[in-house]
């Protein structure tokens, strides 16, 4: 070490897991739950019941489907993919956007999107999923909770998402406040089976895990009335 060649004594001191380095906006959640009392680990790496009632992981499932149709344009992830069909929807039909933000949904116990922005309600015609994303993400956040990861998996004939899967990754992460490397996104096909192999629609699956973090108010892990 560049200390040592200079005559500086180093000494080695044991680490603990939750003496974390903040990098991402999730970072901030779990130093949060440290601070109002949490531990995540014992001196063994080995975690404790008690910390398990105190942080509160979810996990939420999510999933969407479209029909696809002419004269719409294709949104993915929120990236305009170029085809000759687009999804039919009462919003811009993202089923990317629409299953993760249900995913959100799920792991708080809070519904839907068809609940939240319903398609009877014309303030939300052609309404773009990304600000459908993101209310959820402050609804969780709301609730005390931040999403860590997410992962996706589009199932669509055609086109051909994969090249559009970096561009996906990078909006996902940004509305979420996640790390790119946090945001998992896989496509298959259906070997022309269903519908779906029959080029008449696009599905997605998403899952996701959030953490406990604590509310503005709170202080010493309470939390003050509002």
């Amino acid at each position: 070490m560049v200390v040592e060649r200079k005559g500086v004594k180093v000494r080695v001191l044991d680490d603990e897991l939750d003496n974390i380095k903040i990098t991402y906006r999730e970072d901030l959640a779990i130093a949060d739950s440290y601070l109002s009392g949490g531990n995540l680990a014992d001196r063994n790496g080995i975690l404790r019941s008690g910390d398990l009632e105190h942080r509160r992981f979810r996990v939420g499932i999510g999933f969407d489907v479209h029909r696809l149709v002419e004269g719409r344009r294709l949104i993915l992830g929120g990236v305009d993919i170029p085809f000759e069909l687009g999804l039919e929807g009462h919003s811009d039909a993202d089923v990317v956007f629409h299953a993760i933000a249900d995913a959100i949904l799920g792991g708080c116990a809070l519904g839907d999107i068809g609940v939240l922005f319903p398609c009877d309600d014309p303030s939300y015609e052609g309404i773009s999923s990304g600000l459908i994303l993101s209310s959820v993400e402050d609804l969780a956040k709301s609730q005390g909770y931040a999403v860590c990861n997410v992962d996706i998996t589009v199932l669509a004939e055609k086109p051909r998402i994969s090249e559009f899967a970096e561009e996906m990754r990078r909006n996902i992460s940004s509305i979420l406040g996640i790390s790119e490397s946090h945001v998992g996104i896989k496509a298959t096909t259906m070997e022309g089976l269903g519908f779906i192999g029959a080029g008449e629609g696009i599905a997605c699956f998403a899952s996701c895990s959030l953490i406990s973090r604590p509310l503005p108010c709170d202080v010493g892990g309470s939390t003050c009335d509002s």
